[in-house]
């Protein structure tokens, strides 16, 4: 019979991934308690301010620790993250902030927000614009093309003028 007064914290990640898996062993150890969630398996019922995993309401949990809501980042990323700010304005703590994961993971705004706060970086150019990107690496001599939403480097090109 599971300890009660212990929390109750699942891990959202890929099931069988073995950081997941291992994550979530460790907090079983800790507490008695494990679940891992498929984040694609998330009902959201604004109506009731609910989240729904396999008959378990997450909203009810102490915490939630997110490692990993996609195999690779894109615009569906955020929309499950968004699903978890449900959770986390319900009171369940998460690891980290969902609106710091959010953050993050959004190149664009993390760039954004870097460059707003007088951080240092590399000269940098948004654009959607071919000939506007040209310009930029003939002015830079080589530039790094990244994509908006990826992870480990994947997309990302070394580009020479």
């Amino acid at each position: 019979m599971a300890d009660h007064s212990l929390p109750r914290i699942a891990v959202v990640g890929i099931g069988g991934k073995w950081s997941t898996e291992c994550l979530a062993d460790a907090l079983e150890r800790r507490t008695g308690y494990r679940l891992v969630i498929d984040i694609t398996r998330v009902t959201l019922d604004l109506e009731e301010n609910t989240l729904w995993y396999d008959g378990q309401n997450l909203c009810e949990l102490d915490g939630l620790v997110v490692k990993k809501v996609t195999s690779d980042y894109s615009p569906e990323t955020l929309e499950r993250l968004e699903l978890l700010r449900v959770a986390e304005s319900c009171g369940v703590r998460c690891f980290s902030s969902i609106s710091a994961i959010q953050s993050l993971v959004n190149r664009l705004n993390c760039t954004v927000a870097l460059g707003t706060a007088g951080i240092p970086m590399p000269e940098t150019t948004v654009t959607e614009q071919l000939n506007e990107a040209i310009s930029a690496v003939n002015r830079y001599g080589q530039a790094v093309l990244k994509p908006l939403f990826s992870t480990k480097a994947r997309g990302m090109k070394v580009l020479s003028a």
